[in-house]
């Protein structure tokens, strides 16, 4: 054994290799196989495979060659082995086989939420013009939060931030036109994205009837992370408006609202409910932050606008 496999093996003189048993080197996994494969380098042919280390804490992974050696006679008389490793080389490998599949999750996600988006604008548009405008809002939101999740490398965004950038068209100037209140949360991708077009969706009823309609308009949006028998709880967020004109409770249930429900319903197993006060429109939503959605709670200060 040259320096370089000496050393790791946590070894300083080849004395100490000497007399140790190949098998012994490879975890127990992997033995069968390599038996096999050392029996045939033993018969005259050459083997490659890969193989964990028995050795090593974290495990390492090496390739080997295994080449017989024969005397004049035709007679194999020693095995040389050729070893490299591989760890950096499989921990890659494993990492883009995982992005693969997310990438693929993901898009299939993406597509059927905009079958879904289309479907549901379509029912409701009353001329070619209106479905083009509010299918053009509704993927937009839905490509903002993207790209801030790919701004994050998809680890997920804080709930303020990203409120802050959906909502900054709407402050025309005007700090405190949106005031945004709650603990710190970070929400994962899965939880992100759906909130996002229901923020985006409360913002364009908003503009066209309620707050942001009116110079004077403000939104409050305030959220709370509660805990839950889960360890995980619920996100429950607020939104009010002030400031804007009467409001009138519709007389059927627009595309918006069934947008809304239906995005917390399906996709998060989540609540909505729609209170339209004299005042102004008010919208609390509930989700679910479960396992598999990984959110987490990042503090407890007082986010401010």
């Amino acid at each position: 054994m040259n320096p370089a496999g000496l050393r790791l093996h946590g070894m300083t003189n080849v004395s100490e290799i000497i007399g140790e048993v190949f098998l012994d080197c490879i975890c127990e996994t992997d033995r069968p196989r390599v038996t096999g494969l050392l029996e045939q380098a033993m018969g005259g042919h050459p083997a490659e495979f890969e193989f964990t280390s028995s050795f090593h804490d974290p495990p390492r992974v090496f390739t080997t060659s295994l080449v017989p050696l024969n005397d004049a006679d035709g007679t194999v008389v020693r095995i040389m082995g050729v070893a490299q490793e591989i760890t950096e080389r499989i921990d890659a490998r494993q990492r883009q086989k995982l992005m693969v599949q997310e990438l693929d999750h993901r898009v299939k996600n993406n597509l059927a939420a905009v079958i879904s988006i289309i479907q549901q604008t379509a029912s409701r548009s009353e001329s070619v013009r209106d479905f083009e405008i509010a299918l053009t809002g509704r993927i937009s939101s839905m490509g903002l939060a993207h790209e801030m999740l790919a701004e994050t490398g998809w680890q997920g965004l804080q709930l303020h931030d990203m409120l802050g950038r959906l909502l900054e068209p709407y402050r025309r100037d005007d700090a405190s036109r949106i005031d945004l209140r709650g603990a710190a949360i970070k929400l994962p991708a899965a939880v992100a994205t759906p909130i996002c077009m229901v923020v985006h969706e409360l913002a364009v009823n908003a503009a066209k009837y309620g707050s942001f309609s009116e110079n004077g308009g403000r939104v409050f949006i305030t959220w709370q992370h509660e805990p839950g028998a889960d360890d995980h709880g619920h996100l429950r967020l607020t939104w009010s408006e002030t400031g804007g004109p009467p409001v009138s409770p519709p007389t059927s249930r627009g595309r918006g609202t069934l947008l809304i429900e239906r995005m917390l319903g399906y996709q998060l197993n989540g609540e909505a409910r729609l209170d339209f006060e004299p005042a102004g429109v008010t919208c609390e939503l509930r989700v679910p932050l479960a396992d598999r959605h990984r959110s987490f709670m990042a503090g407890a200060e007082e986010s401010r606008p």
